[in-house]
């Protein structure tokens, strides 16, 4: 997840487009691939599936592997 957020922003400063420009360039795309009916499991998903910013995605990933690392600390203590 921090690869990426760091990827995202660095195509961003050298493209000059915005993350919310890049997607919207992409909407026609999208749209024809999911009508197409080739990806049906991600065409049903809601239209905020995709909603987290990188920066949310990658503490939402790092949450739980540091909740285990302390779980696994604590449990060194005893």
């Amino acid at each position: 997840m921090a690869r990426t957020h760091v990827l995202q922003q660095q195509a961003a400063a050298d493209s000059g487009l915005s993350d919310e420009d890049f997607w919207t360039a992409q909407v026609p795309y999208l749209e024809r691939a999911m009508a197409g009916g080739t990806y049906p499991q991600l065409a049903g998903l809601d239209e905020d599936a995709y909603s987290m910013s990188g920066e949310e995605a990658m503490r939402f990933g790092l949450r739980p592997l540091l909740d285990g690392f302390e779980a696994l600390i604590d449990s060194k203590k005893r």
